[in-house]
């Protein structure tokens, strides 16, 4: 994204707001883009973030249906489209999810008021009184600007914005915006630092803290509560990260200050007033209790990882698929590497799925569902569905497409495949681990639709292609899947027991072992009499 600067020297002596023409759409959505950082992750796609838990919640206070309230604030936001305010094209298009042009308006606005300074520029130097409150709409540009930016995941940028502000506030005269403005830079620090995907920027991390410590000398607990939830809640996410990073004494102690900062902002925040705030911070306790309990052991483990899980839970309530998609995954995300930890994959594998609705192209998650249906639970069916769905989202995925022939098999889809190895026997373009798992599930499906007299043929072209490989090769695949489908499977009763002793063949350590193991089933094999 372009660089946002500041192109003038503003000179200091903020003065207090003034909100003189506003209606209440406009003040709407700037408190909106003011609370986002606080309440959303940040995301790329605009696709996933949903605005209409915020306008549900303002309905109410202007005594508007939901539906009334986005109507009037969309007729609001195309209105701008033929304003010169620059500002408000600004709050139109971060609400239209324009962020790029919401961006670029805040930028102009700011430039534009830094060109218009010197019209109140008093003989002695100082400003008039206009002068003071366009510096002061400077400033609040450049904070959205920042918020805008941060928003896109440009944090470098977002600092800037944010630095470029502050030189203008002062801290005596207007602390408040100050400390916001301190919040705003540590908040974009802590992000840089976690969200740099080479290295730790631990830099940026001591950066942020020491920009939460100063927020909170004034942004006390008995004066400033929501303004401290914040800086506490954001201090506290950056020791989470710090201790999870650290897998040591050290890093436990970080876990445990989090937790007791999570805990104390928990008491000044209230779910009615900033419900996605709140499910935010009940979130980030789930973190810190879930990876103290992935730490101890016993009675203790157990605690943490209940109270984690119901941590979650709350955060739920509030974080829906359809109010809060990215989050609601991240929180499915989280249960799912709590239940791996209780080994409750039914639970494991249906957070993987949830989190697939709304990043459908995470392998990650794919993966860990996928296996779990097919390998743990034996629900081919659904292993079967999810298989079909990445596939058709990732058609080239060669692995995958192997893994969907094993479950054409599980499903009892015989005949259909015996058509998904066409392509891959009619071809001479793959590996041999590819051509290997194609004749375990050429042979399996043979037998399955009673057409046995092929598969010596098969062995020996299996066996000829094992003598090219190295001695370490060997196939790798897991067939708890298959051999439970083939225990169950009526058509295969007669074949089960061979069957065993091939699968147990192919999956031996090595070439040889693969090699012996597979000429004895050869052996073994007799074909069925019809």
């Amino acid at each position: 994204m372009r660089r946002f600067i500041l192109v003038c020297a503003l000179l200091p002596g903020l003065l207090v707001a003034q909100q003189n023409d506003i209606d209440r759409v406009e003040i709407f959505l700037y408190r909106l883009i003011e609370n986002f950082k606080s309440d959303f992750i940040p995301i790329r796609n605009p696709a996933l973030i949903n605005f209409g838990g915020h306008v549900a919640d303002w309905a109410k206070k202007v005594a508007l249906t939901p539906k009334q309230a986005e109507t009037e604030i969309k007729k609001w936001a195309e209105a701008q489209n033929n304003q010169q305010n620059l500002y408000r094209k600004g709050l139109a298009n971060f609400y239209l999810k324009q962020f790029g042009k919401a961006a670029k308006f805040f930028n102009q606005s700011v430039i534009t008021k830094s060109e218009h300074l010197k019209k109140f520029q008093q003989k002695d130097g100082t400003l008039s009184e206009e002068g003071e409150a366009l510096i002061l709409e400077a400033v609040r540009d450049l904070r959205l600007l920042g918020h805008v930016l941060h928003q896109g995941l440009d944090y470098t940028n977002a600092i800037k914005a944010y630095q470029q502000a502050l030189p203008f506030i002062s801290k005596e005269t207007n602390p408040d915006l100050w400390a916001a403005t301190v919040l705003d830079i540590g908040q974009s620090l802590s992000d840089l630092g976690v969200r740099n995907q080479k290295t730790t920027d631990e830099q940026s991390l001591d950066s942020a803290q020491e920009a939460f410590q100063k927020a909170l000398e004034i942004f006390k607990r008995e004066t400033h509560p929501g303004k401290w939830a914040e800086a506490q809640n954001s201090l506290a996410e950056t020791n989470l990260y710090l201790g999870l990073l650290a897998k040591n004494e050290k890093g436990d102690s970080y876990l445990s200050l989090a937790q007791t900062e999570i805990q104390n902002t928990l008491q000044t925040t209230l779910r009615e007033k900033r419900p996605y705030f709140w499910a935010r911070i009940q979130s980030n306790l789930g973190v810190a209790l879930s990876e103290q309990g992935f730490r101890k052991t016993g009675e203790e483990s157990n605690r943490l990882i209940l109270d984690s899980i119901s941590a979650y839970r709350r955060a739920l309530e509030v974080r829906t698929y359809k109010n809060a998609p990215a989050e609601w995954a991240q929180t499915q995300n989280n249960l799912a590497s709590t239940y791996y930890f209780l080994q409750d994959w039914p639970k494991v594998a249906e957070c993987n799925t949830n989190i697939l609705k709304v990043f459908p192209n995470s392998k990650a998650a794919y993966q860990e569902a996928s296996e779990l249906y097919q390998k743990v639970l034996f629900d081919f069916e659904t292993a079967f569905q999810l298989n079909k769905r990445w596939l058709d989202r990732h058609p080239d995925d060669l692995f995958e497409k192997i893994k969907l022939i094993e479950k054409y098999f599980t499903t009892g889809r015989f005949a259909e495949c015996q058509d998904e190895l066409k392509p891959f026997k009619q071809s001479e373009d793959y590996s041999v681990l590819v051509y290997a798992l194609v004749d375990i599930f050429d042979i399996s499906s043979q037998l399955a639709l009673n057409k046995s007299a092929g598969v010596p043929a098969i062995l020996n072209g299996l066996i000829a292609r094992l003598n090219t490989q190295p001695e370490h090769f060997k196939i790798g695949l897991n067939l708890d899947g298959v051999k439970t489908f083939v225990s169950q499977n009526e058509s295969l009763a007669p074949h089960r027991a061979w069957l065993g002793q091939f699968y147990a063949a192919v999956g031996e350590e090595n070439r040889e072992a693969i090699l012996e193991s597979v000429q004895k089933a050869k052996a073994n094999f007799q074909p069925a009499v019809n």
